[in-house]
């Protein structure tokens, strides 16, 4: 490789690292709200920033009972599920806008939704 070749290079990992310090730099640092829906209701909806230590809610479904940790720190998860797979379980935390974890047996579902002012508008497109 020639030396222009190691600059160019440098060039592009430098471009990536500033392109990336850019954008966590401009992120915007809104609250999140998780919303708890069952089947078409909302069920529950919880400000990340009311909370000051992590609580836990239970959403009662026909098969038992689904158990939703929301911590300040860490976001969303569902702890305990009485569906078969447990997939919703091993989903994780939520903690960016529009995330979701879904149990599709118990029809419930966990979404992080950012706070917006009204009259904000949802994205801009050029």
């Amino acid at each position: 490789m020639r030396k222009n070749d190691y600059l160019l290079i440098l060039l592009i990992i430098l471009l990536a690292a500033g392109s990336h310090l850019f954008m966590k730099a401009n992120a915007t640092n809104t609250d999140l709200t998780f919303e708890i829906r069952q089947g078409d209701h909302v069920v529950q909806t919880i400000k990340r920033s009311a909370l000051t230590t992590a609580g836990e809610f239970t959403i009662s479904t026909s098969d038992g009972n689904v158990f939703i940790e929301i911590d300040p720190a860490k976001g969303a998860h569902i702890i305990d599920s009485p569906c078969p797979d447990k997939l919703c379980i091993h989903q994780g935390y939520i903690n960016k806008n529009g995330q979701t974890i879904l149990c599709l047996p118990e029809k419930v579902l966990v979404t992080a939704v950012a706070d917006r002012k009204d009259g904000e508008p949802d994205a801009v497109l050029r």
